[in-house]
């Protein structure tokens, strides 16, 4: 078991402007925030690597489904050759809607020994896609539900039309 407490001494050349994890993006915080925080999801070796996360959740492994909707007059989706967000005007058929869902390993705990939910996930997607937190709203602005199924499970379903090469990735830590 890993001990509490010790001292991490880290040597670079500009101190960050933040260590608020929603917060910035300067360089000197990322190398930070990497060292102490652990996933959900790593890239390594040219490659995304589930981390937090029984496995990463693709087409391929049955984890995402891809289902052709038609959307109606008035509804939201994300038109296919601009990738930008619109609301119909009339019906449109026959456009991919992306759900995936996401799995938390077992035993994941707060550093107080509270064990890591659904509901955390859900209300970091909560936290992230409030205007208020200076990031991007793109996959948020993206997103039809984030929703927590069981306590150590989440689904992320996209706006019809929204053809997202990284969905996998649609989790919040």
């Amino acid at each position: 078991p890993a001990s509490k407490g010790g001292t991490l001494i880290i040597g670079q050349e500009q101190e960050p402007d933040t260590l608020y994890r929603l917060g910035g993006s300067m360089l000197a915080a990322s190398h930070i925030l990497n060292s102490i925080y652990d996933g959900p999801i790593e890239g390594m070796d040219y490659d995304f690597q589930a981390v937090i996360l029984e496995d990463l959740p693709k087409l391929e492994n049955g984890g995402a489904t891809l289902e052709m909707v038609t959307v109606e007059a008035g509804q939201q989706y994300v038109a296919p050759e601009t990738q930008e967000v619109v609301t119909a005007t009339q019906q449109v058929a026959d456009l991919g809607q992306l759900t995936v869902t996401f799995k938390m390993v077992d035993g994941l705990t707060w550093d107080d020994g509270t064990p890591v939910t659904a509901d955390d996930s859900v209300f970091a997607e909560d936290l992230s896609c409030n205007p208020l937190t200076p990031t991007s709203k793109f996959t948020c602005d993206r997103t039809a539900s984030y929703t927590k199924i069981d306590d150590k499970t989440v689904e992320w379903k996209g706006l019809p039309g929204f053809t997202d090469q990284t969905y996998y990735t649609n989790f919040y830590a």
